[in-house]
């Protein structure tokens, strides 16, 4: 099927998301004369250098209808938006200046930007060292390739709170990034730059870390620096050190139609008939029935159905004592395929009852082995968040036409949402040969207790978990509140505030103990100088003086500038398509409703 025939089909009537941080950061010299307490062209008030408060967010930001080349790497990179900012809007200031103003930054709910790298360092366990710096090589390359790589250098401009590295802005790699007395022309944004920068973090790395990625560092500095080498040793000493937790998941789902009542078009696991069978269970999903009763239930149905075949197989398989042919994310985007065409196969029988139907899909899985580690998935607009006490964290971007048209370069996010089609799915579940799907398989790394919540967008619409997401979740790190009780407050909460589709939850409670250690073994090395040393090696030799860092660092804003057999997978479709054909699919039971709950709603209206 093609984009338009989605469009036409599965456009959901949605408000234009609304912005939940109204703290922004600014970019531009001439906003960062702008003294605090001063109102901005009636509409923005700065609370602290490069920080504006938007007293009007539902009013559209000022956008020129094409973006000024020197903002497309904000449009580019969309889709490495969980470290990145992005494009709000432009707004004119004097002398025929103009202010950039970014969201999705590294601020709190107050206005205060997140911990520097830097500080963030000398207090953090070394799993959590090596996940910042190894982050930071994962974004180099694409960085690059839109001219901001830049923007890793600076180290004030890198900003963590617990598994998130945050970048406040994107930085032009023809400007100098770096406050030190070194010739641009001579020093050039490259690998053997970053590898010095990385470099001068040493001394607030825990001496066994500084140790054991000191090959990595080497290579970067290398005469002919190897970025792929860096990456595969400081994945080997993330996995090595991140086997001192151990990750423990409690699974749940609930699903109800709505307050407006009728059929129930989404599906969700593990519902309680599911954990009656299994009590932990190792992956949960939530599907989103499209094409009407008469397909979209059945679509959602027969996607939860095919999983649960599906997802035993390749979790048998990978626990078996031979070693898995393939990556994990093969073997998982290969059952997705055939859940997809067993659905697919229903809409080519040729019943017009049954013509259209589709389903979107969001899954996470534990991922197997020790590492605490799970595995995300979606298509379409079913969504993941992380959440805790502190921060909700959208995980996933919806597979709809705004979100295409920012990734295409042509709009920022914000008039992409307002496009009269922006809502419509541009891929689902069923409506498509799995060739044409584009199958997103992302690695999320369990750092601190906290609840994965994957949802409809019967709860995601108007910003309900931007809004709501760290309510109760405490309540349910500290145990007084059960994960049962925590997602039936999130089914009452968007049925009072929104109700108008059918509303599914499915949430891991993820949980970390300290393991004893000493009968883990080092990973095999990848190649003879990654090996993890039992003492601090001997100091790097560099060709040039790395860069060094001033005695002390101020925690403030950075000044303005397959090989996989796909036989058991066709034997394991048929047998799906036989037994659901055969034997039928039963209809979800709403979630039993709850008396009285904290919904988690301010008693007082909100400024908005």
């Amino acid at each position: 099927m093609t984009q338009n025939f989605l469009a036409e089909h599965y456009t959901l009537p949605r408000q234009v998301e609304p912005l939940i941080n109204r703290f922004l950061w600014v970019s531009g010299t001439a906003a960062a004369q702008i003294p605090a307490g001063t109102r901005v062209n009636d509409r923005y008030q700065v609370v602290a250098p490069q920080i504006w408060f938007d007293l009007d967010p539902d009013r559209p930001p000022q956008l020129p209808e094409v973006i000024p080349e020197s903002l497309q790497p904000y449009l580019w990179l969309f889709e490495h938006h969980r470290h990145l900012p992005t494009l709000y809007g432009l707004e004119p200031l004097e002398k025929g200046e103009t202010a950039i103003l970014l969201e999705r930054v590294p601020l709190d709910r107050e206005g205060h930007l997140w911990p520097s790298l830097v500080s963030a360092l000398k207090s953090a366990s070394a799993a959590l060292q090596i996940h910042w710096l190894e982050q930071i090589l994962l974004l180099w390359e694409p960085l690059t390739a839109q001219g901001v790589a830049a923007s890793l250098l600076r180290l004030m401009n890198i900003r963590v709170c617990a598994g998130e590295l945050r970048l406040i802005e994107l930085l032009d790699d023809n400007e100098d990034p770096l406050d030190i007395h070194v010739s641009v022309e001579t020093m050039p944004v490259s690998l053997h730059r970053l590898g010095q920068v990385l470099h001068s973090l040493e001394p607030l790395l825990h001496r066994e870390v500084a140790a054991a990625i000191a090959p990595a560092l080497q290579a970067l500095q290398a005469e002919e620096a190897d970025l792929g080498q860096s990456q595969a040793i400081l994945h080997q000493a993330w996995q090595y050190y991140s086997q001192r937790q151990a990750l423990t998941v409690q699974g749940i789902a609930l699903t109800d139609p709505g307050w407006r009542g009728g059929e129930n078009e989404d599906s969700c696991y593990p519902l309680a008939a599911d954990l009656a069978q299994a009590a932990q269970p190792d992956w949960i999903a939530v599907c989103d029935g499209l094409g009407g009763h008469a397909g979209g239930e059945i679509a959602s149905q027969t996607a939860i159905a095919g999983l649960k075949l599906q997802l035993q197989q390749l979790l048998n398989h990978r626990q078996s004592n031979d070693s898995p042919a393939a990556s994990l994310d093969d073997q998982l985007r290969a059952s997705l395929c055939v859940v997809n065409d067993l659905i697919a196969s229903r809409n080519e029988q040729g019943a017009e009852v049954l013509a259209r139907m589709g389903t979107t899909l969001v899954l996470a899985l534990k991922t197997p082995g020790p590492q605490p580690e799970l595995t995300l998935t979606h298509i379409g607009d079913s969504r993941a968040y992380w959440l805790t006490p502190r921060s909700t964290e959208r995980l996933t971007l919806d597979h709809d036409v705004a979100t295409q048209t920012v990734c295409q370069g042509h709009l920022a996010y914000r008039a992409a949402l307002r496009l009269p089609q922006g809502a419509a799915l541009s891929q689902a579940m069923g409506v498509m040969a799995s060739s044409g799907l584009h199958i997103p398989i992302q690695g999320f790394r369990v750092l601190e207790p906290g609840i994965l919540l994957l949802c409809s967008d019967g709860l995601s619409d108007y910003g309900l978990v931007e809004t709501f997401g760290h309510v109760d979740v405490g309540a349910v790190l500290s145990g007084e509140l059960s994960l049962s009780a925590w997602s039936q407050r999130w089914i009452e909460r968007a049925r009072q505030l929104t109700g108008h589709d059918n509303i599914s939850v499915a949430a891991f409670y993820c949980q970390l103990t300290e393991r004893d250690t000493s009968p883990i073994e080092p990973p095999p090395i990848v190649r003879e100088s990654a090996a993890l040393p039992d003492r601090e090696p001997e100091p790097v030799a560099v060709s040039t003086q790395p860069t060094q860092l001033p005695e002390t660092i101020a925690d403030s804003a950075p000044e303005p500038a397959a090989s996989f057999s796909f036989s058991w997978q066709i034997w394991i479709g048929a047998i799906a398509l036989a037994t659901l054909l055969g034997a039928g699919i039963g209809l979800i039971v709403p979630a039993p409703s709850q008396s009285g709950p904290n919904l988690g709603v301010p008693a007082q209206p909100s400024d908005r």
